[in-house]
């Protein structure tokens, strides 16, 4: 490629310089065979023809010459691969001079050669003349035409200039013409020369101009092209190490979103499951105080009853007792009318006991139908309590404790108005029961006084017919009461059934809710964990494909920048740039150039151990503390003490460094101070500086040494701690809070190391 390029730059000005050369063959051999009578034409024609030829070599040797000169120039310079504006500059006037040089040196010997020629040509025409007027032979005119053209011409020119001389006697007879014709021919042909050789002139110089032009824009085009190539692979390396960090800080957050993730989903997991348990103990304590409160209902129920059944023994007891007494004391006289009204009592007695058992039956019935519907409400009341509950629970964790506390709220209030109500409903019951035994007692005792006064003959008749009426009642009254006993317990085994089953069903919901619960919570775990694995192997995957692609793009680049760093300029390197820019550091003026000087020392010593030891040999480390001493405390100086303090802190990784560090004088007192006065970056910088320097012996000692800054350090362990605890109450100000906490963590974790080392030091 490069040859070509030299070709297309280097050909048209030698097909040029050929084309102008034919052409002036061609018109020299018209001429001479148009004027064959005209020697001295012929003559300076061939002449001027053998001149030009020899200045078109010499041309075309100086263009080749140049030529091959600016090849392997190029062919050097194109291993090359930055060149700087200043490079540039320096070649384009290099390249400059060089092509004025050229051009003097061109026209300076085209000058002298067309000079030598004419003066030739003049003294060769001036003797010929001279020797024409001296002397009118053939011979004389054949033996000097010869000499004349003897350097000039080959054998045939000679010849024809042999022949042409034979003529020259007829011309002496128009001697004083000839002699006017002579000196104009003198001058025209000094005029014509004279234009000739400006023509040639011109042309050459536009020749040269021409050449010159075409290399400094091919110059020009190669520079620019490869300060295009320089720049676009810095971008593709810049490109490339912004990609890179992106893709680590991209993998830093996937793994910190992961982890967060996690822990939140466990966090979530966890609080749910205790959620579920708080609400499963909840709803088991709620059923539990259900159960027995139904229980205490139905024993205070059966106790009732018991009572109610107890009493009526006692008050039929008293009532037979009395019985007894009243037929003791009219059994001689009335007998029959006592069977009479024991038969009517009895009659009585089971009506008043029918009424009764309907009137207990239907109320044991409203009250069992009263408890399935309230059983199955508050079943229904619950089921949507918690289904209401878990879409609620979807929505917001307030809405769902909303929601517990309206659910219960109303159980509780729906539990106080059936307890409300079941009381009414009892009071009730015993207040009609209470007014219909006593209007029953009233209506007998008045009965019983008015049949006492006025029916004594019917009673005593009717004293017989009771007693065989009571027997048969007595046998009925026993029956019934065994179907009322069977009646009460089949009512009881059914509720006792049924409670089982609306238990058992209960139960069942309640496993079922949980199960599917923690099924649910399995499921997403297992689904989470899959997935993770999934974006696990497809990042390992892209990973493993992004290797295998990038390889071949490795070799290349590894490749090329082996090349390019062969041929590249020691004084160019960046470890030689660093070299210099850090003996010129102390003596800059700009702030600007001192913090980009400080910033590139940063990022060169923080990649490369090879930079730090050539840059510590050098003597970075005095330059450095020199320069922290001689900053202020305004911000850009600041600036360029964070970087200062990044280098040391970046010299100071290395063990065979950090010795080179201790041993500099002033070193360890200047880290301390700058750790001591600073706040800002600067602080935390000094201080891991500090720690890498008690890692080791001499370090150690260097710093127990410094009492003064010892106790400085220690007060400013009591301040931090006594700021700290100030602003845990301050509950605003979190940034501030933070900055003073990690700041108290650094220098007490300095302490411990300084008094860690002592100790060991003392046990040693």
């Amino acid at each position: 490629m490069a040859e070509n390029k030299y070709n297309d730059v280097s050909k048209p000005p030698i097909a040029t310089l050929q084309s102008l050369s034919t052409s002036k063959d061609s018109i020299n051999i018209e001429t001479v065979l148009m004027l064959p009578e005209n020697a001295s034409k012929v003559i300076q024609s061939h002449f001027r023809s053998l001149i030009a030829r020899r200045n078109f070599l010499k041309l075309r040797n100086a263009v080749l010459l140049l030529q091959i000169v600016s090849r392997a120039w190029l062919a050097v310079k194109q291993n090359s691969a930055l060149n700087n504006s200043e490079t540039s500059r320096e070649n384009q006037k290099q390249s400059e001079k060089f092509g004025s040089y050229v051009k003097l040196f061109a026209e300076r010997h085209s000058f002298v050669k067309l000079k030598r020629s004419v003066l030739l040509i003049q003294q060769a025409t001036r003797l010929w003349i001279t020797r024409i007027h001296q002397v009118g032979s053939n011979t004389i005119h054949g033996a000097s035409s010869p000499d004349i053209l003897n350097g000039a011409t080959d054998g045939e020119k000679f010849d024809h200039g042999i022949t042409e001389f034979e003529k020259a006697p007829l011309m002496c007879q128009k001697k004083v013409e000839t002699d006017l014709e002579t000196e104009a021919a003198v001058s025209i042909q000094f005029a014509w020369l004279n234009f000739k050789s400006r023509k040639s002139l011109r042309k050459k110089c536009f020749a040269a101009t021409k050449i010159q032009s075409h290399f400094r824009g091919w110059l020009l085009r190669r520079r620019f092209l490869d300060q295009r190539r320089a720049a676009i692979q810095i971008q593709n390396d810049f490109r490339c190490l912004r990609c890179w960090r992106e893709f680590q800080q991209y993998k830093t957050a996937t793994k910190s979103a992961i982890l967060i993730q996690s822990y939140m989903r466990g966090w979530i997991a966890r609080r749910r499951a205790q959620r579920l348990k708080y609400l499963v103990v909840v709803i088991q304590s709620h059923v539990r105080g259900l159960t027995a409160r139904k229980k205490v209902t139905r024993k205070k129920h059966c106790i009732v009853l018991i009572q109610s059944y107890w009493k009526g023994h006692l008050a039929q007891k008293e009532s037979s007792q009395q019985l007894l007494d009243l037929h003791s004391r009219v059994q001689k006289s009335a007998t029959n009318v006592v069977k009479l009204q024991r038969w009517w009592r009895h009659v009585l007695l089971l009506k008043l006991r029918a009424k009764s058992a309907i009137i207990i039956q239907s109320h044991v019935r409203g009250w069992t139908a009263r408890h399935k519907v309230a059983r199955k409400k508050h079943c229904i009341v619950l089921i949507q309590s918690y289904w209401k509950g878990h879409l609620a629970q979807k929505q917001s964790s307030q809405q769902l404790l909303d929601m517990r506390l309206r659910v219960q709220k109303s159980a509780t209030n729906v539990v106080k108005l059936q307890r409300w109500w079941r009381h009414v409903l009892l009071l009730q019951l015993r207040t009609k029961s209470a007014i219909i035994i006593q209007s029953h007692v009233r209506g007998w005792t008045a009965r019983q006084k008015v049949a006492r006064k006025k029916h004594c003959i019917v009673l005593i008749q009717s004293y017989w017919k009771g007693h065989l009426a009571q027997k048969e009642s007595s046998r009925q009254l026993l029956d019934m009461r065994l179907r009322v006993q069977k009646s009460a317990t089949n009512v009881v085994k059914l509720q006792r059934w049924w409670r089982h089953v609306l238990l058992l069903k209960l139960r069942t919901r309640s496993a079922i809710i949980i199960q599917s619960h923690v099924r649910g919570w399995i499921a997403r775990q297992k689904v989470s964990k899959e997935k993770h694995c999934i974006v696990l192997i497809q990042s390992y995957w892209k990973g493993y494909l992004a290797r295998k692609e990038s390889n071949q793009q490795l070799l290349d680049l590894r490749f090329r920048v082996q090349k390019s760093a062969i041929n590249v300029d020691d004084s160019r390197r960046i470890i030689n740039r660093l070299l210099f820019a850090l003996s010129e550091l102390l003596s800059m003026k700009s702030v600007t150039g001192i913090l980009h000087t400080c910033a590139t020392l940063d990022m060169a010593t923080e990649h490369s151990q090879k930079c730090c030891e050539k840059l510590v040999a050098a003597g970075a480390i005095g330059t450095l503390l020199k320069l922290i001493h001689s900053v202020s405390r305004s911000i850009p100086d600041q600036e360029i003490l964070k970087h200062a303090l990044l280098t040391l802190r970046n010299l100071a990784r290395y063990p065979n460094l950090i010795e080179v560090l201790i041993d500099c004088h002033g070193s360890v007192e200047t880290i301390f101070l700058e750790m001591l006065r600073n706040k800002d970056d600067g602080y935390f910088i000094a201080s891991q500086i500090l720690k890498k320097i008690c890692s080791n012996q001499k370090g150690l000692e260097a710093i127990c040494k410094l009492r003064p800054h010892l106790k400085r350090l220690k007060s400013l362990v009591e301040e931090l701690t006594r700021k700290a605890n100030l602003e845990k109450r301050n509950t605003r100000s979190l940034a501030v809070r933070e900055n003073i906490e990690r700041r108290l963590r650094e220098a007490t974790e300095l302490v411990k190391l300084i008094t860690h080392g002592r100790y060991t030091e003392g046990v040693l």
